[in-house]
């Protein structure tokens, strides 16, 4: 095989023996290789040896302590990203075969610098701190974080310093304890692009609005079971946020009374994701939320439904949506909360400005029964291709299928696992 600019190993390389000869050989045979993934200490060891001045791209699922981390900095001058993740379907053999040290001199790269922007580390053995890595990387632009013992105070000064003057992605793992230290430690609003998996500690999100606000355009946040708090700082403090997206599991909800409290200063978002929730003893939200005109909310309908008109309204100050998933992982309503409705007479008429949406997420409503609704989507939501419900009856799927042939509909209650 010749030409290759990109290859995996895998650990069945090593489980059947295959020989370094043979991989030597193989590498030689592609000078152009430019990307190795790889969970073979094997493989990795060969690469160090045959590609020393070839890969920009390395990816390593074995568990390694940190002076391996800096044997592969040292051996491969040119790289731009490194991952280092652990391989947890390793064989106990290889997992023994991890316990032994590279070939080569850690002491050759402290004090270089190095090409690195892209570092990602989900694992490290050993009492490892990423300071040791990220001195070396002052170019660094994307840092992906998983343990916060990692995180040492040197690290942190490095952020504090503004070393990292090109650092403008941050990823948060589960473990990252000093998230908000870390956040905090970087230069008031130079990130673009925050991720962070379960930010489970209070005063997290409040600080990314705080610290990070201006200037973020990409924020991702995924929860596990708990309720999401603090969103409202986020979409009154990011005026240049372009995406937003809440994951969570079932039970992961955003209650619409606590987002209509003040207006939103994100108006350019473009991709919104938010598991939102109607209360249904909600106080009165007229006097809370936004101002709506008297003619728009009536005092004699329920509150869930003022709530719903006052969440539409704001919505539809969003003129840039392309693609809007406002739904739960619910598949029942709760005694504190309901789904949303979707229907003209609790505002579904505010999105009449949406004119760029291209996917609805609607699945969080029980049942679609409304040729009335779909035919006003289809009035003004003329780039609309795509619409997800969880369930759709036989007139709506007759009139779809009539009137508007161009849609794709997806129907959670018949395909569930179709992505989009």
């Amino acid at each position: 095989m010749n030409g290759i600019r990109a290859i995996e190993i895998p650990e069945l390389a090593q489980m059947y023996h295959v020989a370094p000869e043979m991989l030597k050989g193989l590498m030689e045979r592609n000078p152009g290789l430019r990307s190795l993934s790889t969970d073979s200490k094997t493989c990795l060891e060969q690469a160090m040896q045959t590609l020393p001045n070839q890969l920009t791209t390395l990816k390593v699922r074995i568990s390694l302590p940190i002076t391996d981390a800096l044997h592969i900095l040292t051996a491969f001058p040119r790289l731009k990203t490194l991952y280092l993740s652990d391989n947890t379907r390793s064989s106990r053999s290889l997992m023994r075969e991890s316990q032994e040290g590279l070939v080569g001199d850690a002491t050759a790269v402290r004090g270089l610098p190095l090409p690195l922007r892209f570092l990602k580390v989900t694992t490290l053995s050993g009492a490892a701190q990423l300071s040791e890595i990220l001195e070396q990387s002052p170019d660094l632009q994307h840092l992906h974080v998983q343990e916060s013992e990692w995180i040492d105070e040197a690290t942190l000064g490095m952020l504090r310093s503004g070393y990292f003057v090109r650092l403008t992605s941050l990823v948060l793992g589960h473990y990252a304890g000093s998230a908000i230290e870390l956040v905090k430690a970087i230069p008031p609003h130079q990130l673009r692009d925050i991720s962070i998996i379960d930010p489970h500690e209070p005063c997290m999100l409040q600080a990314v609005a705080e610290h990070q606000g201006q200037r973020l355009e990409h924020l991702e946040l995924s929860f596990r079971y708990e309720r999401v708090h603090g969103l409202m700082g986020l979409l009154a403090q990011c005026p240049a946020l372009r995406s937003l997206r809440v994951n969570g599991n079932a039970g992961c909800l955003v209650n619409t009374q606590c987002l209509l409290k003040q207006p939103w200063a994100c108006v350019l978002l473009e991709d919104l994701k938010i598991p939102l929730a109607l209360p249904r003893w909600a106080e009165t939200l007229a006097k809370q939320g936004p101002e709506v005109n008297p003619t728009d909310v009536m005092p004699e309908v329920p509150e869930w439904q003022q709530a719903e008109m006052h969440l539409m309204k704001q919505l539809g100050a969003l003129t840039r949506l392309r693609r809007l998933d406002a739904t739960t992982d619910l598949t029942f309503d709760t005694d504190e909360t309901m789904d949303l409705t979707w229907c003209l007479n609790a505002g579904l008429g505010f999105l009449a400005k949406l004119e760029k949406l291209e996917v609805l997420d609607v699945s969080g409503q029980q049942y679609v029964q409304g040729i009335t609704e779909l035919q006003w989507m289809k009035k003004y939501l003329k780039k609309l291709s795509k619409l997800v419900v969880r369930m759709i009856g036989v007139q709506e799927k007759n009139w779809l299928c009539n009137h508007w042939p161009d849609l794709k509909v997806r129907d959670l209650d018949i395909n569930p696992f179709e992505d989009y």
